[in-house]
């Protein structure tokens, strides 16, 4: 079963989009999405955070969508 989250995540696309990052989704986003500390915060209401990783360590590079530039 997939994470109900995963259409939305924008690091669970990342994860499926490179094959060495794949690891990440096989364990959190296919399977193990309750142990997902993003899953398991956005299921209390809270923001999550860009930088926050599925095993609940923080990136420590900006993730990839803080680093496009929006346009006003």
């Amino acid at each position: 079963m997939t994470c109900s989250h995963h259409p939305t995540c924008p690091l669970a696309r990342l994860f499926s989009g490179k094959p060495s990052l794949r690891v990440w989704a096989e364990r959190y986003c296919d399977d193990r999405f309750q142990a997902c500390a993003r899953y398991s915060a956005g299921l209390r209401g809270e923001v999550v955070p860009g930088w926050l990783l599925p095993n609940g360590r923080s990136l420590e590079a900006p993730p990839p969508e803080a680093l496009i530039r929006r346009s006003a």
